[in-house]
């Protein structure tokens, strides 16, 4: 293995790694509390993890390219990042029409 394949496996590790800690952390908050905000926070996190971890599939097993297996990867992180900015923002429409003081 060269270097820059150790760099890029090194990457996917870690990315499937903490993505998927954070991933377990936020679907575990939102079983506590059943926050929606939590739900969509878990499932953008998901759509990361999981687009990381199906271009590496595509990559290893089907010997699909690498600039395809990136822009599987790349749509998997734009939509993970706008189901997260909903999340986020859906939190804060909820507490100022509810209201409650926001931090």
């Amino acid at each position: 293995m060269d270097r820059v394949s150790a760099v890029i496996v090194g990457a996917y590790t870690v990315t499937l790694v903490f993505g998927g800690a954070i991933t377990l952390f936020a679907y575990q908050a939102f079983s506590r509390t059943g926050s929606k905000q939590l739900k969509a926070l878990a499932v953008g996190f998901g759509l990361i993890t999981g687009g990381t971890l199906t271009s590496i599939a595509l990559y290893q097993f089907a010997l699909v390219s690498l600039l395809a297996t990136a822009a599987v990867q790349s749509i998997s992180i734009a939509a993970g990042f706008v189901v997260m900015a909903y999340s986020l923002q859906s939190n804060h429409r909820t507490a100022r029409q509810t209201g409650q003081a926001t931090k």
